[in-house]
């Protein structure tokens, strides 16, 4: 027989949810979980989490808008917590429990959806010895953004990359008003290791696509798709062009 959490475990499950049981989570492949022994270990983990050398404005920003929602959908938080626990090589971590089948975890379910990348602690470079993710602020730069497909253009990019929705900015191009300059900021974590080049192709590959026809260079910019990847633990950033080779 099965409980109520394991019967909302199963059901989450069958609807494609990504976010993983407690019962399953692992801050880093070196570790095991210490379970609480109740329903709990079957309650879902919220895809934020932060840490003792959490710096990044972004990150902790992310985190609080996290919190804030869900206390506005759980005032007596009866279907989330907070669960803070000792880390032998971060110090600590913070993570937040859902209850599957909760409004909470609904909420979670649609944040998630709306992401293309699957979140993991993991990325390629090692801290204390064990791999971490990389923090990245990222601006994207494109020439020849069809009007007419201006929003689904900016949609496509959300799905890709956590750009600030107000720092998006946009001019027509020079003789050709059907045309627009597009630049986007935004903040957030390359995950699983997967490297810089790796995430421009997938920018430019769901950018392209909504445009619907290629991006245009003119003489003064370096191609039609530019990304300068600003590495917040590192500098200076690096710039990537799309496509490599000029269109003519």
């Amino acid at each position: 027989m099965t409980g109520p959490d394991q019967d909302q475990r199963a059901r989450t499950q069958r609807e494609g949810v990504t976010l993983r049981s407690f019962r399953d989570f692992h801050p880093t492949q070196f570790d095991r979980a210490l379970l609480f022994g109740d329903e709990r270990d079957d309650w879902l983990v919220a895809p934020v989490f932060i840490d003792r050398d959490t710096g990044s404005m972004g990150a902790l920003s992310t985190w609080h808008r996290t919190l804030k929602a869900l206390e506005t959908l759980d005032p007596k938080r009866e279907d989330y917590q907070i669960h803070r626990f000792k880390h032998w090589a971060v110090g600590w971590f913070e993570i937040i429990l859902i209850r599957p089948g909760s409004r909470c975890a609904q909420r979670m379910r649609r944040r998630e959806r709306r992401r293309t990348t699957p979140w993991t602690v993991c990325g390629e470079e090692k801290k204390g010895g064990v791999l971490v993710s990389r923090r990245y602020e990222m601006q994207v730069r494109v020439l020849g953004v069809l009007l007419k497909k201006f929003d689904t253009v900016i949609e496509a990019a959300q799905k890709e990359w956590d750009f600030d929705r107000d720092r998006w900015s946009s001019f027509p191009l020079t003789g050709r008003p059907e045309l627009l300059y597009l630049e986007g900021f935004g903040e957030s974590s390359l995950y699983g290791g997967e490297p810089e080049e790796a995430f421009v192709d997938r920018l430019y590959k769901a950018m392209r696509d909504a445009n619907g026809v290629d991006f245009v260079k003119e003489e003064d910019e370096a191609g039609p798709f530019t990304v300068e990847a600003r590495r917040l633990e590192k500098r200076p950033y690096t710039s990537h062009v799309r496509p490599e080779k000029a269109i003519p």
